[in-house]
């Protein structure tokens, strides 16, 4: 019940007399009721230590304010409690009370209370002048009347100020993956960059294979004869000294580089009579081996000696370089090249051409070659051998073809010597072999150059 300071008459209300008792609500504590509710407990304690003599607040320095929060009177004593009770002055009905007792926090008081008849009566106290230092209560002496109806519902109050924020909540779980969003425009085109700083120098690469022997040049111009008569040594008429064998004798040579040796040497079998394709009267004689000396004019390998190549690689090089010939036949041309120029070029996997025995072409390669010149004019040969093509390897001049984009005749120099790739089947021996293959076979017996 909120009271005002004006006068209140001693007696509020009269009922019949009955055994004492009080409820009751002080002014102050009808403000602050739904706070103190909960701190009481907690003020009592605290309050016993913080009060000093003067009334203060040792923490904070304020002045504390005197509530009353019960009151009952039993008898002829009045009983209180509050805060801020010490030092405190109480009146009940108007009469200013003796006998005051205070507990050491403020919190408790008794004193004597007159004899009243029941009713509610006014109960003041105060210890100072200020407002805080006041306070009131209405205190029911004697039996509480039947509870009355129910009030009207009181206006709404203001409505109070926002609250703070209050804290940050968790961090709630993960939610499920949305779905796939459409892919975006492409966007426009950069700006080119700036060139980059040269790379650092890498490192140097290896040694490359050596390649093949170069074409030898054209013949020098022929010296002037020696003058060899002291040692009643002298080359016949036309040829020019070209060394000295083993026993000292003079090894000459006619200007075109093609002086015959002795022998043709047959490396292989062969079922065609490789002794026709000696050229007449040329003073040369046949043998069989695969192993040439200095005296071999040219050796010819088949097929079937196709196994002594490889072993004989260094022979053949040598061979080759001091004027020596070499004619290879159906398979034996890539061996036989990469024996003398120490390559490894792979032979095909299959063979070309009607394997009709004949060394002539069907397709003429390099006309303007000294090799057709002198066995022109050319005529193709329907009736084709068969080899492996020799397109792959490396510096040939090619003659001629069994079939086109291929190359089944050719040659290639070294040295003083020279090999002719002839990947033609003409060790078979058929009615198929042609006077103009004869001619060719004959002709590079004779020519390392």
């Amino acid at each position: 019940m909120r009271l005002s300071t004006a006068a209140i008459p001693v007696l509020l209300s009269v009922t019949l007399a009955v055994p004492t008792y009080v409820s009751a609500q002080s002014h102050n504590a009808q403000q602050n009721r739904h706070d103190d509710r909960d701190r009481d407990d907690d003020r009592d304690d605290r309050d016993r230590d913080d009060d000093d003599d003067d009334g203060r607040d040792d923490r904070h320095g304020q002045v504390k304010e005197l509530v009353i929060t019960s009151a009952t009177v039993d008898q002829s004593i009045l009983f209180m409690t509050g805060f801020n009770l010490k030092r405190a002055r109480v009146s009940l009905a108007g009469q200013w009370l003796t006998g005051v007792v205070v507990n050491s926090s403020g919190t408790q008081l008794q004193a004597n209370a007159p004899e009243l008849p029941a009713g509610s009566y006014l109960l003041t106290a105060q210890n100072g002048n200020g407002e805080k230092d006041f306070d009131r209560f209405v205190v029911t002496v004697g039996a509480v009347g039947e509870k009355g109806d129910k009030g009207d519902q009181g206006d709404k109050g203001d409505t109070g100020e926002p609250g703070g924020a209050g804290p940050q909540g968790e961090t709630g779980p993960q939610g499920e993956k949305g779905d796939k969003g459409d892919t975006g425009e492409t966007g426009a085109q950069g700006e080119k960059g700036d060139k980059g700083d040269p790379g650092d120098r890498g490192p140097q690469g290896p040694q490359g294979q050596q390649g093949p022997q170069g074409i030898q040049g054209p013949q020098g111009i022929q010296g002037i004869a020696g003058n060899l008569a002291l040692a009643n040594l002298t080359c016949p008429a036309g040829e020019f000294l070209r060394g000295f064998n083993a026993q000292g004798g003079l090894v000459c040579e006619s200007p075109d580089g093609n002086a015959l040796r002795s022998v043709v040497m047959l490396c292989g079998v062969s079922q065609h009579n490789a002794a026709n394709f000696i050229p007449p009267a040329s003073g040369l004689t046949f043998a069989t081996g695969c192993d040439p000396t200095p005296t071999t004019q040219a050796l010819l390998i088949t097929r079937s000696g196709l196994a002594s190549i490889a072993p004989r690689a260094a022979a053949y090089q040598a061979y080759v370089n001091s004027g020596g010939i070499i004619i290879t036949e159906w398979s034996t041309g890539h061996a036989s090249y990469n024996a003398v120029f120490g390559t490894a070029f792979p032979r095909p996997s299959t063979f070309v051409g009607s394997c009709l025995d004949n060394v002539d072409p069907l397709i003429q390669l390099s006309p303007g070659d000294p090799f057709w010149v002198a066995n022109g004019p050319f005529t193709p040969t329907a009736n084709v051998g068969c080899g492996y093509d020799l397109t792959g390897l490396a510096g040939i001049t090619p003659l001629g073809a069994h079939v086109p984009n291929t190359v089944s005749l050719a040659y290639i120099n070294r040295g003083q010597g020279r090999l002719w790739l002839v990947e033609s089947d003409w060790q078979d021996n058929e009615a198929f072999f042609s006077a103009d293959s004869l001619q060719l076979m004959r002709y590079m017996v004779g020519h390392r150059r």
